[in-house]
């Protein structure tokens, strides 16, 4: 039991000091929480510190006995008639400054009521005839507030999520054989919702764990017929009035805390006539509501839905309209209250309401299926030509967009035709604007700059100057992503002037940002260092978090770029920290990698460096998909090149190409790789329409390109004709001798015997026929004949391609009889 008492107390350090600061403050302290919030537990651990610090603690001999004063004066050793007992009590208890605590204290209101009656007559008495008389002090536990003026309240609400899931998990250690997995996390958060934080629910709910899985445990707490919260508030609502009973339900209707201002206008629209304010003090001094850590109010989960379940289905439903209408008046509702009121609501008016509210915050949130079916139905409730209707079909078609579903562009073409039906120019702006987003992020790049130029014609013709605005700055951008950096700059600085004349400080804060991209693709690296920092002194100013993550992170590049990877560090782990904390997942992916890349570069001899880049590379990847997967995936190359040279410097030459053979695949397979949908060939390369992409390959191939010296000095064997040099890609893929270069990218067998070759002579030996075999046919068992006359044709055809005379056969096999350098870049 000690091990429960102990778990029970998570969280509660709180409560307990303020209830012992109020014993040496008041004469009566009343710990108020609703059934099974855990005060028992609270006023065991008070008394055992009241224990500990020597004070006299009394408590009733017998808790249970429905005589409270007989069981006090049994427990004190006192006799007497009945008459007599309460004043008896209250003298013992001053004689001895005793602290009196009594449990369940709202099952015997009158006698208690009466006593503290007695106590407070005496100590009056004993303070008028200067008489001495001990400190009174009285505890009492209650789910309902007593009708005592002077006493001090300490409020025992449910645990706050993180408190409740430790405590459900330190129970659940205590009575399962395994500990809970991280893949049985969102079980647990379920769990500990179904909970609502009453850690009596929650001790009693990882007590079934013995018998059932926490994926089982949260299915049963999802099922409404599941009686374990039932049997925790067994009591809470046996002495609230039909009308207390109605409110605490349209209180339930929240899915959070709600401000007093409106829970009072949510029970004025339920029951007008009502007078709220009262409604809502009832419910405080019986502990239906709380109070959080901001004041705002709350009604525990579990006696909410007992509440909407006790006023029955058709009043609940009733009060879910009521709350739909509440919610659509509240300045900032939480998304789980729009949720909520959209699921239940249908007068058009008030779903256009309801959706330009959920528009606004799921900005701000991860979008789900259930959010896109939300919108769906309001869409299909409100359809038609009125401004509702078109306000609904915007944001559906932008939240299509956000959620990345694959309709996302027919829902703005659907919209466009709307809005041209109805004569809303501004709206068919909005339409072409969602238009040329999506066909920019499926790289039709042409589509996106005619949707682009066309909202921006329509946001003029409508004199809507930001709406123009933003059209002219998403045009630069998308100049700038396709390499066309003249138009982009031109462009750039007009919507710099624009929005300086408007004073649209946010969107001149974006322009900068992409004026220091384009400065970044010229190379002027320090110019784009001090655009990027602009930006994100502006970012900072106007609290813009993405913003200020994008710039500090691209600074950091630009750092990395101009050969500062200190700087480029600091950086970088600012700018993760930023995205981090918004959830800005592709740009936390990003930053990691050049923090990652930047590690290396700093000391490519220091083991430990190099080791936390290779942790930093595993966690940033993880993060990235698209074409950031491959940037990242070419960051990671720098770290690579990084091994490579600490290789060279060891003098493991092995190690040292495989690594630079890794950089050199990374940087072939991010030139040919092909983005968007049709037919591959019309497909676009990714370069050409990643402005991310050309910025960090060209880091990358600029740091190979300054590696490759190193490389061939350290790399290379001269044959016996050392007049001729002979230049070898990695992998064997290309080679060059003298200005006549040849790719084998479309060989591979070819590439793998050169590579072996070009290996074997920079080791300084030759090559025997088997070891050329095996690396030309590494999945066949050739026969020795077979095997020997395929080579022999292979090799003629490497002997064709320019190598004849180079290519030479000796007693122990084959040799390149040339200078052999080893060539990163071509």
């Amino acid at each position: 039991m000690a091990a429960v008492r102990e778990s029970s107390l998570i969280g509660r350090e709180d409560e307990l000091s303020r209830a012992r600061r109020a014993i040496g403050e008041v004469v009566v302290v009343q710990l108020l929480g609703p059934p099974g919030v855990g005060k028992s537990a609270i006023r065991r651990e008070l008394v055992r510190r009241l224990f500990s610090e020597g004070r006299r603690v009394v408590e009733p001999a017998d808790p249970h006995n429905e005589d409270l004063l007989s069981a006090l004066a049994e427990a004190m050793g006192l006799v007497g008639s009945d008459d007599d007992r309460a004043r008896a009590i209250a003298m013992a208890l001053a004689a001895s400054g005793a602290v009196l605590v009594l449990d369940d204290a709202h099952r015997h209101e009158k006698a208690v009521v009466a006593l503290l009656g007695v106590i407070g007559a005496l100590v009056a008495d004993a303070r008028r005839a200067q008489e001495c008389v001990a400190d009174v002090r009285v505890v009492l536990v209650s789910a309902r507030a007593l009708p005592l003026r002077e006493a001090r309240i300490v409020e025992v609400g449910p645990l706050a999520p993180p408190l409740a899931t430790a405590l459900f998990l330190r129970r659940a250690a205590e009575v399962t054989a395994l500990p809970l997995g991280d893949d049985e996390r969102p079980f647990v958060e379920s769990i500990v919702r179904a909970t609502a934080g009453l850690p009596r629910a929650i001790e009693l709910a990882a007590l079934r764990l013995r018998v059932l899985s926490a994926r089982s445990l949260a299915a049963h707490l999802a099922d409404a017929r599941d009686t374990m919260i039932d049997s925790v508030i067994e009591h809470a609502l046996d002495h609230a009035t039909p009308m207390e009973v109605r409110a605490l339900a349209a209180l339930a209707t929240f899915r959070g805390a709600v401000s007093s201002d409106d829970a009072e206008d949510l029970l004025s629209a339920h029951a007008p006539g009502a007078d709220a304010e009262a409604l809502l003090g009832a419910l405080r001094d019986q502990s239906m509501i709380h109070r959080d850590a901001q004041g705002a109010l709350f009604v525990a989960g579990p006696i909410g839905l007992r509440a909407l379940r006790e006023v029955g289905a058709e009043e609940a439903s009733r009060l879910r309209l009521v709350h739909a209408a509440a919610t659509a008046r509240r300045d900032r509702p939480s998304v789980e209250d729009l949720r909520a009121a959209l699921a239940v609501a249908a007068e058009p008016a008030l779903l256009g309401r309801l959706v330009g509210q959920l528009h606004f915050v799921l900005g701000q949130v991860s979008l789900s299926s259930a959010d896109l079916a939300l919108l769906d139905r309001a869409h299909a409730l409100a359809s038609g030509r009125s401004t509702d209707a078109l306000a609904i079909a915007s944001a559906r078609a932008e939240a299509r967009a956000q959620a990345g579903a694959a309709d996302a562009l027919d829902a703005f073409r659907a919209l466009l035709r709307a809005c041209e039906a109805a004569g809303d120019e501004r709206g068919a702006a909005r339409a072409l604007a969602g238009m040329a987003d999506q066909h920019f992020r499926a790289f039709e790049l042409v589509d996106a700059r005619v949707a682009w130029e066309q909202a921006g014609a329509r946001y003029l013709a409508v004199h809507d100057g930001r709406g123009a605005l933003a059209a002219t700055h998403r045009l630069a951008a998308l100049h700038g992503s396709s390499g066309a950096l003249a138009e982009a700059e031109s462009l750039a600085e007009s919507a710099a002037s624009e929005a300086t004349r408007l004073g649209d400080t946010q969107t001149l804060a974006h322009v900068q940002a992409t004026l220091a991209t384009l400065a970044f693709q010229r190379g002027e690296h320090a110019l784009a260092i001090s655009r990027y920092t602009d930006s994100a002194a502006r970012a900072r100013t106007l609290s813009m978090s993405s913003l200020l993550a994008v710039s500090l992170g691209y600074r950091a590049l630009a750092e990395l770029a101009r050969g500062v990877p200190l700087a480029a560090v600091t950086l970088a782990a600012e700018a993760v920290e930023h995205a981090r904390a918004i959830g800005y997942v592709r740009a936390t992916g990003l930053f990691t990698m050049v923090r990652a890349a930047a590690l290396a570069e700093i000391d490519p001899l220091d083991d430990a460096a190099r080791e936390a880049a290779a942790r930093q590379v595993s966690v940033g990847l993880s993060l990235l998909d698209g074409l950031y997967a491959v940037a990242g995936d070419l960051l990671a190359g720098l770290v690579d090149l990084a091994e490579a040279r600490a290789a060279l410097a060891r003098g493991e030459t092995d190690r040292a190409i495989g690594r630079a053979m890794s950089l050199t695949e990374r940087i072939s397979q991010a030139r040919a790789l092909r983005v968007g949908t049709g037919q591959r060939r019309s497909r676009p390369h990714a370069i050409d329409v990643s402005d991310d992409l050309r910025i960090v390959l060209a880091i990358v191939e600029q740091r190979a390109q300054a590696l490759a010296p190193v490389f061939r000095e350290r790399l290379k064997r001269v044959g016996e004709s050392a007049h001729v040099r002979l230049l070898v890609a990695p992998g064997g893929g290309r080679f060059k001798l003298a200005d006549h270069a040849v790719s084998l990218a479309h060989r591979p067998l070819l590439a793998r015997l050169l590579w072996c070759l070009a290996q074997r002579a920079l080791e300084g030996r030759s090559t025997t026929s088997a070891e050329l075999v095996s690396a030309g046919w590494p999945n066949e068992r050739l026969p020795g004949r077979a095997g020997t006359t395929r080579l022999y044709v292979a090799l003629a055809d490497l002997k064709k391609l320019g190598l004849r005379g180079l290519i030479r056969s000796e007693q122990e096999g084959y040799v390149l009889a040339a200078e052999i350098e080893l060539d990163l870049l071509g």
